[in-house]
């Protein structure tokens, strides 16, 4: 009887395991990852309008293919130099160089720019902020 009783015990811990456990790695199905798409990706960057009292956002196109690094890097770059559009003024002054860019793991971006020290002087504190608010908007939002 006790014999009995370990079959059948044996058999369904048998059966569950069959049931539930997942089948081994080779048997699994393999998903595909979808390639980048070489479509361009649209965001935004924001330059002063000519009163400099506000910024204004401008639609840009970006490679789908650039990694996190890549696409800030061409945002800080396009910033740089300044508007294409009429009716839009750069808020960086020309000589504007970067000196560092990383984005962190917690996926905050750090920027070291270097401005020409004549041209720090010259700036007001308006023209400052929108600044800051132009590279930190375009950073942000795309």
């Amino acid at each position: 009887m006790k014999k009995m009783f370990y079959k059948i015990i044996f058999l369904i811990f048998s059966a569950w395991l069959v049931i539930w456990m997942p089948a081994p790695l080779t048997a699994q199905k393999q998903f595909d990852v979808p390639a980048f798409s070489e479509k361009p990706v649209e965001g935004f960057l924001y330059f002063a309008d000519t009163g400099r009292t506000g910024l204004k956002s401008v639609k840009r196109s970006f490679s789908a293919t650039l990694d996190d690094h890549a696409l800030g890097l061409e945002i800080i770059s396009t910033l740089l130099a300044g508007p294409s559009q009429p009716g839009l003024q750069a808020v960086w002054p020309p000589a504007t160089k970067v000196n560092a860019f990383f984005i962190a793991d917690d996926c905050t971006a750090y920027v070291d720019l270097e401005l020409d020290p004549l041209m720090e002087k010259e700036t007001d504190t308006i023209t400052e902020i929108l600044a800051v608010y132009s590279l930190v908007n375009s950073l942000g939002l795309n």
